[in-house]
Order: C-alpha cells, then structure tokens, then sequence
C-alpha cells in the first residue's frame, strides 16, 4: 500500500497569481538558464521559505524554552534521571 502523506506530497494543483512584470520577466529569464519551468521556480521558492518559517519557529521556540524557570527545571530533573540510569548501567568507579 501507498503512504498517502507521501502519495499527497507529489500531487499537484494549478494555481493563478499576478506578480509584477519585472519579477515575470525574472523569473522566465531565470527559468530558462536553469533549464526548467516558472512552476518548479516558484515551487523551489515556497519550500525554501517553508523550511526557514519552520527554522524560525523552532529557534523561537528553543528561546522561549531556555527563558522559562518551569522548563529548566523539567529538563534538569531528567537529566539527573539520565545520569543516575546511565551511572548504573556503565559505572565510572
């Protein structure tokens, strides 16, 4: 059977989108030196911008995170469980 996330990610819908001229002009000129088509440009583009919103959040969140007292407070706690678990496992006396 097909993953239908995966089937879902190649499927493709048509779309219309009025741009400047000199950013048409741009991107044909762009697309025929890459030897391609306005459509994957501009495919290429959102997922660049998808992934850096996504890099954005996470650092926002990764912030946010390192400035909450409750947080800190989590993730000493499992590091000391981490600790103690390993030190039992693999003794270092």
């Amino acid at each position: 059977m097909y993953d239908i996330e995966l089937l879902m990610k190649f499927l493709k819908k048509a779309a219309s989108f009025t741009v400047r001229s000199d950013l048409l002009q741009w991107l044909d000129k762009t697309a025929k030196i890459r030897k391609t088509n306005r459509s994957r440009l501009i495919e290429k583009a959102l997922e660049s911008m998808r992934k850096q919103e996504m890099q954005s959040e996470l650092a926002h969140s990764f912030h946010k995170m390192s400035t909450d007292q409750e947080m800190k407070d989590l993730a000493e706690m499992g590091l000391e469980d981490f600790l103690e678990a390993t030190d039992e496992e693999y003794p270092t006396r």
